[in-house]
């Protein structure tokens, strides 16, 4: 194609919407590998159909991309091959927003010489954090509260001296504790995260409906052409693990980029997008950020601010626990069931509260009109979290519906996408504090 000086096509040709959006391309996209998959014999590797030549009538030539999909081979593979790719457009597009987000918020910490450190929830341990019966001078609400319980029944009385001191994690030398101020992002720079996140979250909400459209295709239909995958398959999705990646989930792929087993990164992907997610790796994500901006030094507040808040959040929770303890007992008795239910509750109440993340929760989520822009980028990275949970959950009887309970063609199945919904929440403490809120 040939331009002049203006960069105008010296054709005369103005810009075509085919142009435009590489309609050509995109069409020529719906492609068979040429090379023989792994454990497939050439007979069983359609050959490429001679066709009509369109451009010399009565010739023939051998099927090449672009051309209309050959009735020689599997009906429903174009609708399996286009699903997928259209899979990765969105994700594609989906990314492009999320990095945008990433790489603002680090260009403005970077810009009061700081970095945005790691959330450190995957070494947080309740355990190290002290018994609440030696801190109670630090927490004088709740040290009112347990003097009420310690004069009740003996099943409190041993459960509350199993309680951590509220609000201690991450302690106040951590990384996160006071690396990041609030006040370095202004209401724009959070609305423009906050409509960021909200498309990504409804572009992953729109792709996860094409499961649906997948559903209608017949197994019988499909094991037609399954046996030629294999070993490729959606578990090789680089962009999908980028999203988990740059959202925050990077626990739940060290294990597969470190390995070389039948379920690690390294059979499913090209040596190049192994090295791009590692390179995510190292980068922070979106839940590294909103957990910086939860510890941060205006949000979190002093070490006195923050333990009065803890103290206020713990107390009120303590005396409901104390109440429902109460009426439980009136309504059930003293039974060993009983007492196991009232003791798991107990446990995971003070396991949310241990966190200081979940006193500032609880104390923005009854006035949010004081940060009203932290407020709602929180709301919408629920929503971006709740989103990719449906996409699993919506994943798992698609697939079911098709090749049943058998593995997949990378190795996983059923079995291994019902192993994805543990500790798949991006933003736990977004979920957990809602059971604390008073």
């Amino acid at each position: 194609m040939d331009f002049d000086d203006t960069g105008r096509r010296r054709d005369g040709r103005e810009l075509t919407y085919s142009e435009y959006i590489n309609v050509p391309a995109l069409l020529r996209s719906q492609r068979l590998p040429t090379e023989l998959p792994r454990g497939r014999r050439r007979e069983e590797w359609p050959e490429r159909p001679q066709i009509n030549d369109p451009t010399q009538p009565g010739a023939t030539r051998t099927w090449t991309e672009g051309d209309r999909w050959p009735r020689e081979w599997p009906y429903e593979e174009l609708l399996f091959i286009i699903t997928h790719q259209t899979f990765e457009l969105w994700f594609r597009q989906l990314l492009h927003d999320l990095d945008d987000v990433l790489l603002h918020a680090r260009d403005i910490v970077a810009k009061h010489g700081g970095t945005i450190p790691d959330n450190g929830l995957a070494t947080r341990d309740s355990a190290t954090a002290p018994p609440l019966h030696d801190a109670l001078a630090r927490y004088p609400q709740t040290a009112a509260v347990v003097a009420r319980i310690n004069a009740g029944h003996v099943w409190e009385t041993r459960w509350v001296r199993e309680l951590r001191a509220p609000g201690v994690l991450p302690g106040e030398t951590a990384p996160q504790t006071h690396a990041l101020r609030l006040e370095w992002f202004d209401d724009a720079t959070l609305a423009l995260f906050s409509r960021r996140i909200v498309r990504a979250t409804r572009i992953l909400r729109h792709a996860t409906g094409a499961f649906d459209i997948l559903g209608t295709m017949p197994p019988e239909e499909f094991l037609g052409f399954r046996s030629r995958l294999n070993p490729a398959s959606g578990f090789g999705s680089t962009q999908f693990r980028e999203i988990e990646i740059s959202v925050g989930l990077k626990d739940m792929h060290r294990a597969k980029l470190a390995s070389d087993g039948e379920l690690s990164f390294l059979r499913h992907m090209p040596a190049d997008e192994v090295t791009r997610m590692r390179g995510r790796m190292q980068e922070p994500s979106l839940r590294d950020l909103v957990y910086a901006l939860l510890n941060a030094a205006d949000v979190r507040g002093t070490h006195a601010e923050a333990a009065a808040r803890a103290d206020r959040v713990a107390s009120r929770n303590l005396a409901l626990l104390h109440d429902e303890f109460a009426g439980t007992l009136a309504r059930f008795g003293e039974g060993s069931d009983v007492e196991n239910s009232l003791h798991n509750r107990w446990r995971s109440i003070d396991e949310i509260l241990v966190h200081a993340e979940t006193s500032v929760l609880a104390d923005m989520y009854t006035r949010p009109r004081a940060r009203p822009g932290l407020h709602e980028l929180l709301e919408r990275c629920l929503d971006l979290d709740d989103t990719i949970r449906a996409w699993r959950t919506n994943h798992i009887p698609m697939v079911e519906r098709i090749i049943g309970s058998r593995p997949g063609t990378g190795g996983g199945g059923i079995s291994y996408l019902h192993t994805t919904m543990r500790n798949s929440r991006a933003f736990p403490t977004l979920w957990d504090f809602r059971s604390v809120l008073t």
